[in-house]
């Protein structure tokens, strides 16, 4: 089962990782991500989505920002 939404600012908000070319686009999802309950984490281009497909530790991964970012250095 999947991590509830949270409201902004909680310190048990889940995050979800958005990769695009597009900064407009970019920037849409990342609203949709935040008004749906989960902390949107901006990881750079379409390329550097290949970091989030199957097999990689972020698949599915239900953690916070912070786990995000550290999963990517």
């Amino acid at each position: 089962r999947g991590a509830p939404p949270r409201p902004a600012g909680s310190d048990d908000r889940v995050a979800i990782a958005v990769a695009g070319d597009d900064d407009a686009a970019v920037d849409l999802v990342a609203g949709l991500v935040d008004a749906v309950g989960f902390d949107p984490v901006v990881i750079g281009d379409l390329d550097d989505g290949l970091l989030l497909g199957p097999g990689t530790d972020l698949f599915g991964a239900k953690t916070d920002a912070a786990g995000i970012r550290a999963a990517l250095e």
